[in-house]
């Protein structure tokens, strides 16, 4: 018998209008593989307005802002790739035409130090905060609501994802915008006594930062709103689950770095200082509503071929 390369399980799918929500799975937990970029914002004055944005520096040589309790951080997300069982995408972006990008407001709640270096506990941001970005106040994605950290939207590319252009022509109000002009998808964010985010950080305080940084995130949240129900709440097996002892609607882990568009200082392509990737999880949806297309009911999408790479942009 020939090798079996992949299997194709039934699957039904309903097709809709041109506008588009992302396929999810219906059976199985939902794997989303997704880069972002991250700079952060400080109230310098304590009245809740978030003007000023921590300078770093790029050359590893120079001292760097000590963060501290109360600093947000603010960035864009992009999903490159929705895969179910960790085998086959049901779904890829293809900028221009389908894509699922967010924004993020993180505060850091308190800083405790670590064997080696220290670990930043994040929460939500208060409402009705306000942030002046690139000398503007800044809404940051249609104003978050109580407990939201990250939101989501489709878009079908009327307006591409700017991820960034040569010359330095982009700003982060670029960056935003074009993250939250398509239509809302969901939202994840701090609801439970349970849910949770942090990032260990390995170097000290106000350190030089280099190619060689690296520090990681972890998050277990709660879904705040969405155009689609889960089949069950808390239904993500939580990989670092000892930490509250219990599951979770949304589960993700980031490796953080220094954002090479931002270390090119020759041609200062990026604003952001920081980048970050995948993965997170949610689990198995309900039926989604118009306009969906390609949404999978019955079993999953298994595909034709070995585990194929996300897309690398």
């Amino acid at each position: 018998m020939k090798k079996i390369l992949g299997l194709l399980l039934l699957s039904i799918f309903v097709a809709s209008s041109a506008q588009a929500y992302p396929s999810l799975s219906q059976d199985y937990e939902n794997e989303l593989f997704y880069y972002n970029y991250e700079t952060v914002y400080r109230d310098t004055d304590g009245d809740g307005v978030y003007e000023t944005e921590l300078q770093y520096e790029s050359d590893g040589l120079s001292s760097n802002p000590f963060i501290q309790a109360g600093d947000v951080f603010v960035g864009i997300a992009s999903v490159q790739n929705i895969n179910v069982l960790s085998i086959s995408p049901i779904w890829s972006m293809d900028i221009g035409n389908d894509e699922l990008t967010g924004v993020f407001a993180q505060k850091i709640t308190s800083i405790d130090p670590l064997t080696s270096g220290f670990r930043v506990n994040l929460g939500a941001v208060d409402t009705g905060s306000t942030f002046i970005i690139d000398g503007s106040p800044y809404d940051l994605g249609l104003d978050f609501a109580a407990g939201e950290v990250i939101k989501f939207y489709t878009d079908d590319g009327e307006s591409p994802f700017k991820v960034g252009d040569i010359a330095g022509t982009w700003t982060i109000t670029d960056a935003l915008d074009s993250a939250t002009d398509g239509d809302f998808f969901f939202s994840v964010g701090m609801e439970d006594a349970d849910d949770y985010a942090y990032t260990d950080v390995a170097v000290s305080q106000g350190a030089p930062l280099d190619a060689a940084f690296q520090a990681e995130t972890y998050m277990g949240l709660s879904m705040i709103n969405s155009v689609f129900t889960l089949q069950s709440d808390d239904a993500v097996n939580d990989p670092g689950e000892d930490i509250k002892n219990a599951d979770v609607d949304f589960w993700a882990n980031s490796e953080i770095k220094m954002n090479p568009g931002f270390m090119d200082t020759a041609n200062n392509i990026s604003p952001f200082p920081f980048f970050s990737n995948d993965p997170a999880v949610i689990g198995a949806v309900g039926v989604v509503p118009e306009p969906g297309t390609f949404i999978l009911f019955g079993t999953a999408l298994l595909g034709f071929s070995a585990v194929m790479r996300r897309k690398s942009l």
